[in-house]
C-alpha cells in the first residue's frame, strides 16, 4: 500500500479520490507553494512536483513525463468545466448531527451509512415530483453529497427549493436506538438511497443545494480540508 492510500484510509476519504485530484482540491481553498521558486502559488503539477506556471516546463520530456502532463491536463479540464455553473451541488445527508424529528424523537445518519447505495438516483423538485436529472451521489468523512451536470429548465431548479431531502428504502435500513435529550434517537447504519429532491422545507434544515460553482464546491470540501491537507504533505 503506497503512502498515499495509507493516509487516504486514515483519513476514511473515498479510495477512489486520486492523489492529483485531491492535491488540485486542496489548492482552491490554501494554494501550495511552487516547489521551484518557492514563491509563487502552484497550479500545475509536473509529474510529482507541483509547480507555478512560470516553472512549469512544456518542452521535451520523456513519453511518462508527457503521459503525466497530459493526465494533469484532464484534470484540470474536469474541474474547470464542473466549476461553469451548469448544473448543481449540494448536500444531501450531514453525518454524525442528530435531528429531532417530532417530539422526543431524533434521528441520525452515521458516517458511510450510504456505502452500498446505488451512485446514480433520481433528482427530483419536492418528493413525487418529475425527475429533471439524474444525480451522482457520493459519501465524503461529513456527509452524504451529490452533483447532476445536465438539469431540466436550469434556471428554476432552485428557485425556492435550494434545501435537500432524500428518500431510502425503510424496509432495509440497518439502525439502532438509544436514549437522547429525554426521547430516543435512531442511528442509521445503513440504508439504501433512491432519490435525492430539492425541497423548500427538509427534516435536515443543514442540507443545502447551489449552482455548480468554485465557491459550491469549496463548500463541499471545506469539512475534509484538514485530512487533504494531511495527505498532500504526506506525499509531497
Amino acid at each position: 500500500m503506497t503512502p498515499y492510500e495509507t493516509a487516504t484510509k486514515r483519513a476514511g476519504l473515498p479510495p477512489w479520490l486520486p492523489a492529483g485530484y485531491a492535491r488540485v482540491l486542496a489548492w482552491r481553498t490554501r494554494p501550495e507553494l511552487c516547489a521551484r521558486c518557492h514563491r509563487r502559488a502552484a497550479d500545475i503539477l509536473e509529474g510529482t512536483q507541483a509547480l507555478c506556471r512560470g516553472c512549469h516546463t512544456t518542452g521535451r520530456g520523456d513519453a511518462a513525463t508527457r503521459q503525466r502532463q497530459h493526465r494533469q491536463a484532464a484534470i484540470e479540464v474536469s474541474l474547470r468545466q464542473d466549476d461553469t455553473g451548469r448544473g448543481v451541488v449540494g448536500l444531501a445527508v450531514p453525518f454524525g448531527e442528530p435531528v429531532e424529528l417530532k417530539a422526543g424523537h431524533w434521528e441520525q445518519f452515521e458516517r458511510g451509512a450510504f456505502r452500498y447505495s446505488p451512485t446514480l438516483v433520481p433528482l427530483t423538485r419536492s418528493h413525487g415530483g418529475p425527475e429533471i436529472a439524474r444525480a451522482r451521489a457520493f459519501e465524503l468523512p461529513h456527509g452524504l453529497f451529490f452533483e447532476a451536470s445536465d438539469l431540466r429548465h436550469q434556471a428554476d431548479v432552485l428557485r425556492g427549493a435550494s434545501l435537500v431531502s432524500i428518500a431510502f428504502d425503510r424496509d432495509n435500513v440497518q439502525s439502532t436506538y438509544e436514549s437522547f435529550r429525554g426521547g430516543r434517537l435512531r442511528r442509521i447504519h445503513e440504508a439504501r438511497l433512491s432519490q435525492i429532491s430539492l425541497v423548500a422545507s427538509p427534516a435536515y434544515r443543514m442540507t443545502w443545494a447551489a449552482a455548480r460553482t468554485p465557491e459550491a464546491w469549496q463548500k463541499v470540501y471545506r469539512g475534509m480540508q484538514a485530512a487533504l491537507d494531511r495527505i498532500v504533505e504526506e506525499c509531497a
